[in-house]
């Protein structure tokens, strides 16, 4: 069997989300030649078709039916290259540099505590306490001290540590 004629029809309906819709069809018939592929005429005929299509739409006065028909495409949150169909927000490869990335940071935050729990363990053995913490519970910046209160402390500190007598 020999095709002759090739006829395709594209349509599209979008809604303007306000309980409306805009709708647009294309239609080509193209006889075919001797020689030529019915296959691939159709195939032509489909692509134009259906860009025919999507610049009607996209000119639409409608700005949902235009953010419809030109979608902005998804990128991924970190490195913000566009994402395939199956991705979620993000590709696999950036999850797992950021989960490496908040490790790190964490090992970080979890030693500075560490050194400041012990610090402030060492203060307790001697009988001191933190700068920022007055006996009513009363958190001080240490604005209210004066430059020798400061000095003292930091003397009687670093005596502390040089002997390592525990008063």
């Amino acid at each position: 069997m020999k095709v002759t004629t090739v006829s395709v029809r594209v349509s599209k309906m979008f809604s303007d989300g306000n309980y409306g819709h805009q709708q647009t069809e294309v239609s080509y018939t193209a006889e075919v030649g001797d020689g030529e592929d019915p296959e691939q005429v159709t195939i032509v005929l489909m692509a134009r078709a259906t860009a025919q299509v999507r610049v009607q739409l996209g000119e639409s006065e409608t700005l949902n039916i235009r953010r419809a028909v030109n979608p902005q495409p998804r990128v991924c949150g970190y490195c913000q290259i566009a994402l395939l169909d199956w991705d979620n927000y993000s590709h696999k490869a950036c999850e797992e540099q950021k989960r490496a990335e908040r490790d790190v940071a964490r090992a970080a935050q979890n030693e500075e505590w560490n050194r400041q729990r012990e610090s402030e363990e060492a203060l307790a053995v001697i009988g001191a306490q933190p700068l920022n913490m007055h006996d009513s519970g009363e958190v001080l910046d240490g604005s209210d001290l004066s430059e020798q209160e400061v000095e003292w402390i930091a003397d009687d500190v670093a005596f502390t540590k040089r002997s390592g007598v525990i008063r």
